[in-house]
């Protein structure tokens, strides 16, 4: 067992956060987003990835963070799990850090209701928040979204 994970590190204003590596499929340039009448609040539209419509994941909407404007300097995380294809609005990217497994700090032991993060750590350049994208959506939100995409093609 590896006791390191690989953690891809970006920004959203001044805030940190990490996703595991393992769920990054792609990082790529700002693209137009479209809106997705019908769809959860915490979804800014979506893309045409290579063909496949995928939904835009506001990760400030779900943290309640101060709203920002969509610039061109931007960038989108694509993000893939077994439940889902996402991306991701990040201000910008850090780089990858390996993490040691001993240095997360269990979400929970700082609140209780922080169901969307994997896990926090401190790095030289401050704490930085896991995510895991499992958790991105409920299952409710879910079906909302695949309820509005279908309208989309339809």
């Amino acid at each position: 067992m590896n006791d390191k994970s690989q953690v891809l590190i970006f920004f959203l204003g001044e805030n940190q956060y990490g996703l595991p590596l393992e769920f990054v499929e792609h990082v790529t340039q700002i693209v137009e987003i479209t809106p997705l009448p019908g769809a959860p609040d915490v979804i800014a539209g979506v893309i045409d990835y290579h063909g496949e419509v995928i939904p835009v994941y506001d990760i400030r909407r779900r943290f309640n963070l101060s709203p920002s404007e969509i610039s061109l300097s931007d960038l989108l995380i694509i993000v893939k799990t077994d439940l889902h294809k996402a991306s991701l609005i990040a201000n910008g990217i850090s780089g990858l850090q390996a993490i040691p497994q001993v240095q997360y700090i269990p979400p929970q032991s700082i609140n209780k209701s922080a169901k969307e993060i994997d896990g926090v750590t401190a790095t030289e350049q401050g704490i930085v928040l896991i995510h895991n994208p499992d958790t991105f959506f409920s299952e409710s939100e879910l079906k909302t979204l695949e309820k509005s995409i279908k309208s989309l093609k339809d």
